[in-house]
């Protein structure tokens, strides 16, 4: 999966659909883990970068309602970073007050 975001962040955007996410659907829920939370936020920045705004949005909605669900409090600033990364790159500057 790593490779695949240092591919995504090179320009490869197929790499997403052809690898990252099918990784990701392998693993099932051990993607939440806390552990990956630097690469899912990671991942929706790159996919944001690339235009892939819903590939985006459907990673870090996942990761931040299983971070919710769970309670982990670890997690959650970090993913909502990224979740308000995603909502500004989706509507621009009209996103910027549900981002904050």
């Amino acid at each position: 999966m790593w490779q695949g975001l240092l591919d995504l962040r090179a320009g490869d955007t197929t790499v997403f659909a052809r690898t990252i996410s099918p990784a990701m659907t392998s693993i099932g829920s051990k993607r939440f883990y806390v552990s990956l939370s630097p690469y899912v936020t990671a991942l929706a920045e790159a996919l944001c970068r690339r235009g892939m705004i819903s590939e985006a949005a459907e990673v870090i909605d996942a990761s931040v309602a299983r971070a919710t669900r769970t309670d982990e409090k670890c997690a959650l600033p970090e993913l909502w970073r990224a979740k308000a990364e995603v909502l500004v790159a989706s509507d621009g500057d009209e996103a910027i007050p549900a981002a904050e």
